[in-house]
Order: structure tokens, then sequence, then C-alpha cells
């Protein structure tokens, strides 16, 4: 990942206070402040043999904070796709629209007329986790009202 280094009199008080147990300390010990701890309450300590080559400046002189930043990948996003079928009614579709992804009512007929017309309607798009989710919600919901409701789940 990428390192950032962190001159102690850039960072502001309150920065420094909130991410303080973040940041590798690098030369020892800061004048006027503490060493970040550890889990359990245990202090780093002020050898520099944890530091992978990178060092302060001369000794005496104001020290280096060293931070690294990862680089986040969006994940992948799913499309819930409800399937026409020959039992379930337009309102129950429309129910399901509305309870489970948070559609008005003009956007759940859209929708419902969609799945009519075409077989196949889009009811949102979500991370993997959300969009099993809602379907199974919306299968189970599906037949405990004695509908045979086709959810299912696509790769955007």
């Amino acid at each position: 990942g990428k390192v950032t280094v962190l001159h102690p009199d850039k960072i502001g008080r309150r920065q420094r206070g909130a991410t303080e147990a973040c940041f590798l300390h690098v030369a020892g010990k800061r004048r006027g402040s503490r060493l970040p701890r550890l889990p359990g309450g245990e202090q780093l300590p002020q050898s520099t043999d944890h530091t992978d080559g990178v060092t302060g400046e001369e000794e005496g002189q104001s020290n280096i904070i060293v931070q690294e930043e990862k680089k986040l990948k969006r994940p992948h996003l799913y499309k819930v796709l409800i399937h026409n079928d020959d039992y379930t009614t337009m309102d129950f579709v429309i129910l399901v629209l509305t309870k489970y992804f948070g559609k008005s009512k003009q956007e759940a007929m859209d929708i419902m007329m969609n799945v009519h017309q075409k077989g196949i309607g889009v009811c949102g798009v979500y991370t993997y986790e959300i969009a099993e989710t809602k379907c199974q919600k919306v299968v189970v919901f599906s037949k405990r009202n004695g509908h045979p409701l086709k959810c299912t789940i696509e790769k955007d």
C-alpha cells in the first residue's frame, strides 16, 4: 500500500489524538506526548527495530510518524430480479416492491408492468449480501401467501 509520512507538528491536535493509536511511532517518544498504546494498555517500545529501515531525523530533533494507506475496492453489485408467472397477482407484486424494496406506488406499478410485459423486472441493485437477503425474504413471503413468485439475483 501507499505510505504517507506525517510530521508530528503538521498534524492537528484533534487528529493526532483521535488517530494516535493508528500511527507507527518511528523515532521514539515526542516531547509532550505519550507513545501509542497496544491492546491491553502496554506502550510501544521506543526502539526503532520494527520500522523496516524507516528512521526519523537526527537524534534530538523532531520525530516522524508513518501511516499506511490502503486502497479499498468497491464491492460488486447485483440486480434483484422478479420473474413473471401466471399465478401471482399484480397487486401482490406491488406489495412486495413497496414492502421489501422501498418503492413508491408509482415505481412499483412501473416495475410490475415491466415484469408483466417483458417477463422480468429489476427491483434494485445492491451488494451481494443485501441482494441475496432481499431475494430470500421475497421468496419466503411469497410462499407464505400462496404465490409462486420467482426472485433471483444477477451480477450487474
